[in-house]
């Protein structure tokens, strides 16, 4: 497919072009991820964030022009994986903080000066401890343990960061699983979409939806998990694209702000507590489930999350996600 024809579906909102983006692309953009990112971050970071680099592009394609589609990708890679850098790593290098992207004027071009008076109108507002902390750890590079213990004394201070869930510290969430429900993992088959027979897992509570390391199974692209059948103890395994849905079913309903939602209401909402709120329409069906439709297709939606749903800042309800429909 031509790249001008290719932006022109995309601005269409065609979502067989989507799947066609992230097929050409998906390996470029998880490359830029994963060398900014480090290694202190798991695959399942990088292909989240590649995951909101091809959904920006969806949402924004009518910035697209040909020609530019590779570069604009690569400029929006490097933008969220330094703000995912930003945001878990104890220190960063000044370059890593002023460095954002502008090349082949791919992405909209910040006014300095107002973004400089704004920074000082809100650091005005902070006390002068919160000011010391910011330029010693922004500007001087100093470490934030550091400097929490010098100025305030925090106990936690010399504490390791928690890096897995505290009751499963050795991060074999498997073997807990175990424990927890006296249920020994049963293997069970690998299923290509088609629903043949291309290898066998070691139990259906090793896996994830959208894991794509240590599943043993050869294929001239990477796979993923796509699919989890408990009932049949069977996986379904398949390409990045085959991870992208745009609709789910949820029960378990709890709603705060209103008493129903029989009638199509569009609102923000959640798959997974990092995702940014993602535009849908929701509404109930006749016995109660939630139906969410999202405007764009989201990655690896899985049974048994939760989804919640937000009017602005408010919380209207959510409920535990029970189908992924197709």
């Amino acid at each position: 497919m031509k790249e001008s024809d290719l932006i022109a579906q995309l601005q269409a909102k065609d979502s067989s072009a989507l799947e066609e983006l992230i097929q050409i692309y998906s390996s470029y953009v998880g490359t830029i991820v994963r060398n900014i990112i480090g290694q202190k971050f798991t695959e399942a970071d990088v292909e989240e964030i590649t995951a909101d680099v091809f959904l920006a592009v969806w949402t924004h394609a009518d910035h697209l022009k040909s020609g530019k589609v590779k570069a604009y990708l690569g400029a929006i890679a490097r933008n969220k994986a330094k703000n995912r850098f930003r945001n878990y790593q104890e220190t960063i290098s000044f370059e890593d903080i002023i460095d954002i992207p502008t090349q082949d004027n791919t992405e909209s071009k910040i006014d300095q000066k107002f973004l400089e008076e704004a920074l000082g109108n809100a650091m005005d507002k902070l006390s002068a401890k919160d000011r010391e902390i910011l330029v010693r750890h922004y500007y001087y590079y100093e470490n934030v343990k550091k400097i929490a213990k010098e100025m305030h004394g925090f106990t936690n201070a010399a504490k390791p960061d928690s890096q897995d869930i505290c009751f499963v510290p050795d991060g074999n969430y498997a073997a807990f699983i175990e424990r927890y429900t006296q249920m020994e993992s049963k293997p069970g088959l690998f299923l290509n979409s088609k629903g043949e027979t291309i290898g066998t897992h070691k139990g259906i509570s090793h896996y994830t939806i959208g894991q794509r390391r240590g599943l043993g199974v050869s294929a001239p692209k990477p796979l993923y998990v796509c699919r989890i059948y408990p009932e049949d103890n069977t996986i379904t395994l398949g390409y990045q694209d085959m991870l992208f849905a745009q609709e789910l079913e949820a029960d378990d309903v709890n709603l705060i702000t209103c008493d129903n939602l029989y009638e199509p209401t569009y609102v923000q909402a959640k798959i997974r507590y990092r995702q940014p709120e993602q535009p849908a329409t929701v509404w109930q069906t006749t016995d109660g489930k939630l139906h969410v439709k999202f405007d764009v297709p989201q990655r690896a939606i899985t049974c048994g999350q939760a989804v919640v749903l937000y009017d602005g800042e408010r919380v209207v309800g959510g409920g535990t996600i029970t189908k992924v429909l197709d």
